[in-house]
């Protein structure tokens, strides 16, 4: 489950690509890919068995903050494009570790190549998607519909909602809002 919640604040934090016609979509996803810093907050409103789960993940730069539904903080930090966490040594003081996270880094900038700009259409201040799905990787079995986007005054993407199905066809609301742009900073206890 956390890592279905990582996955998706790194599709939305700056996935969509974009096409030719220059619309505030357009400009709201650039601005988001030009931060050096933001904080952002997924909830699953209605996870099966835990009900609401919220997951906070901040980027500062190269380092990144996440605070789990259950309160447990992880700090990790990019070296190189990999992905180093800080861990707790024998007299509780947190330390980078010497070796890098298998797997791909928790990225601030990941693009989705499913999802386009030209797929979404402007109604009443939000950005909703026109297709019927988008799957969330190539197995086609995880998807989400009914994707809506909202861009503030400043630019900027606040806040993205949308319903997630997995393979068992569970329905999950998940609300992504985001704030902190490039005011966010992280210090490592």
């Amino acid at each position: 489950m956390k890592k279905l919640l990582v996955l998706l604040v790194l599709i939305f934090a700056v996935s969509l690509t974009g096409c030719s016609k220059d619309t505030e979509l357009e400009n709201a996803l650039t601005k988001m890919d030009n931060l050096d810093s933001f904080s952002s907050s997924i909830s699953m409103l209605d996870a099966p068995i835990y009900g609401t789960m919220t997951m906070l993940i901040a980027y500062d730069g190269d380092l990144t903050y996440v605070q789990d539904s259950f309160d447990n903080i992880g700090y990790s930090k990019i070296i190189d494009g990999e992905e180093y966490v800080y861990r707790e040594n024998e007299v509780g003081v947190l330390v980078l570790s010497d070796t890098p996270e298998d797997g791909e880094p928790i990225a601030k900038n990941q693009f989705m190549s499913r999802l386009s700009q030209s797929d979404f259409k402007e109604n009443d201040g939000a950005w909703e998607l026109t297709k019927d799905k988008v799957y969330m990787d190539d197995s086609e079995v995880d998807y989400m519909k009914d994707i809506a986007i909202l861009i503030n005054d400043e630019g900027y993407i606040y806040q993205i909602t949308f319903l997630l199905f997995n393979a068992e066809e569970a329905q999950i609301s998940v609300v992504v809002e985001y704030a902190g742009f490039d005011t966010t900073i992280i210090t490592v206890p």
